[in-house]
């Protein structure tokens, strides 16, 4: 079961999903979805260069997320 989610702090990379390919860079999270419903990881996670993350752990990580970058939306 999933239980984090990851937001990219800098880099670049591909999720593989069943029927299409992403790509996801700085500012961008993944991982949320399984983290939410509690299932397994649906999609595979390629870095495409040397990239860093920040791990987010439990359903709140995703909220002090989203609360983080709305904040920063509204100061920027």
């Amino acid at each position: 079961m999933a239980n984090s989610m990851y937001l990219i702090v800098d880099g670049e990379v591909k999720i593989r999903l069943p029927h299409k390919h992403v790509h996801l860079g700085a500012g961008d999270f993944f991982g949320e979805v399984a983290e939410l419903r509690q299932s397994r990881r649906s999609a595979t996670v390629v870095a495409l260069q040397t990239t860093r993350l920040h791990l987010g752990c439990g359903p709140n990580a995703i909220v002090r997320e989203l609360e983080a970058a709305a904040g920063d939306l509204v100061a920027g």
